[in-house]
């Protein structure tokens, strides 16, 4: 790797008060740090479970710069070791990015960016990125957004408002074919004359913290942070501020990561002949991002086996799609982040799988929500076979209503298409929790299996292959004696009849 690869690493090892906030730099343990050697470039996974980074001159390196992986454990950090898979003798290998699914890195490799996919064999040889991503001698610095349809990076191209050379922020987004499109300059509210670099869009997908020379700093590189004006906007920002001497020092500041509830930084500092050790540090709370909702769990089959598939997200008020995960091949986990503000949906989206799909309002939160789901899938045509009835978990009724809500479009536009392909004959099951009278019930769940009925014939299912049922409160998945339970309990199902 190139040694301007190397510069702006160099960061405080102090204690620095601002008004009651204590800011405590913390040098990481030996299971990450070696005696002899150096650590730099860190990489946080979105979970919070993976460290990445760059070693060198390490006893166990391979030859080189090497990527070193570390997992968490109830007692820490586990002992890094060198990640074989992407680490060669005649090479140079720095991590720079992880996708918050945690299959998918970009790497760094002689000025040029490349990616690498992971497999249930481990990870691939890395690929260089098209021209359109290496559209200079020399770019770095990279991250993906965690809706991953977007990746920003520095490189050394300048904008037409420029008349010296100078290092500047790209994004380029991810277009329908999975094709990284030509990237945007970030604009002179973040670019300047001079070097630019170490972008971090925190999970909120507001919040920017780089570093920079080309703004009055204390030396060298200084960390800012800004906000994103709009979301269908990569180049309106607001005006960047300083994080202030509580990050910043008289050296060069540059590649904070920032863990995802947006309580700590890494990073790299600078010790003596040049070696560099991994620290931590917590951000004071005026200068964190906005709060996040992180959903994980495991997707597997009837039999437990871990399934690969891809999990997609969308706002089920616009019904735009806003990002997909794809499920780790080794053990079927999956880890999704959510900006808050919005209604969410998520599904599995795999032709042979049935879509089965769930739901997280956000509209109303403003603090870090965290949910564990576990995901058992059921195969279309096991489905059939079996006659498996599957719930619609994402048709939203009002309370003792059966009325569609237009948030529930989606879901049936989905049906429309399984019943499209595979024509058998439907039974459209209600079902409701044991609140209410029995007969109540009983018209309430078989209305609503009525309404998704009319909903599919009038969107090109014929009529003739759909009867819905109401069963009321006769046949419940799960105890009605918690709100969770009830919810569960009201619900609307398909089901094949051979």
């Amino acid at each position: 790797m190139k040694k301007v690869f190397l510069i702006g690493i160099l960061v405080c090892g102090a204690i620095y008060v601002q008004g009651e906030e204590k800011v405590v730099v913390t040098r990481m343990s030996e299971a990450i740090n070696s005696t002899e050697g150096s650590e730099y470039v860190p990489v946080i996974s979105a979970d919070g479970k993976t460290l990445l980074f760059c070693g060198r001159f390490r006893e166990d390196s391979v030859g080189g710069e090497d990527i070193y992986i570390s997992h968490w454990t109830e007692e820490g950090w586990g002992k890094a070791e060198p990640l074989y898979e992407l680490c060669e003798k005649e090479k140079n290998e720095a991590p720079l990015a992880l996708s918050a699914d945690g299959t998918t890195m970009i790497l760094f490799q002689d000025g040029m960016l490349c990616t690498a996919t992971k497999t249930a064999e481990g990870w691939q040889k890395p690929v260089k990125m098209s021209d359109k991503i290496n559209i200079s001698p020399w770019q770095a610095d990279a991250v993906l957004t965690s809706d991953g349809k977007a990746m920003l990076f520095a490189a050394k191209k300048q904008g037409d408002y420029e008349a010296i050379k100078s290092v500047n922020i790209f994004v380029s987004e991810l277009d329908e074919n999975g094709e990284w499109g030509e990237p945007i300059d970030l604009g002179p509210t973040i670019n300047t004359n001079f070097t630019d670099r170490s972008p971090v869009l925190h999970p909120d997908m507001k919040t920017l913290y780089f570093s920079t020379d080309g703004r009055p700093t204390r030396g060298g590189l200084d960390v800012y942070m800004s906000t994103r004006l709009r979301e269908d906007s990569w180049t309106e920002w607001s005006e960047p501020v300083s994080l202030g001497k509580e990050i910043n020092t008289v050296g060069t500041d540059c590649w904070y990561k920032i863990s995802t509830d947006g309580k700590l930084a890494y990073f790299a500092k600078e010790g003596k002949d040049y070696m560099y050790d991994l620290y931590t540090l917590p951000i004071p709370e005026h200068l964190r991002p906005e709060q996040v909702a992180t959903i994980s769990g495991k997707i597997t089959d009837s039999e437990g086996k871990p399934v690969v598939t891809v999990l997609k997200w969308e706002n089920l008020e616009t019904h735009e799609q806003v990002g997909q995960s794809q499920t780790d091949p080794t053990d079927g986990s999956f880890f999704i982040v959510l900006p808050e503000g919005k209604n969410y949906g998520y599904y599995i989206d795999d032709e042979n799988l049935f879509p089965i799909a769930n739901n997280i309002d956000l509209r109303e939160k403003s603090e870090a929500v965290q949910i564990e789901n576990d995901i058992v899938v059921t195969s279309i045509e096991q489905m059939i076979e079996e006659e498996i009835p599957m719930p619609l978990n994402n048709l939203f009724f009002d309370t003792n209503e059966w009325a569609l809500q237009p948030a529930s479009i989606n879901e049936l536009e989905r049906v429309v298409g399984i019943l499209t392909d595979h024509p058998y004959k439907v039974e459209i099951g209600g079902h409701t929790d044991n609140v209410g009278s029995d007969a109540a019930n009983m018209k309430l769940s078989e209305m609503r299996a009525k309404a998704v009925l009319a909903w599919l014939t009038e969107h090109g299912i014929d009529g003739s292959r759909l009867r819905a049922k109401g069963y009321g409160e006769s046949k419940p998945i799960t105890s009605n004696e918690s709100e969770e339970g009830r919810r569960m309990n009201r619900r609307v199902e398909i089901r094949f009849v051979k």
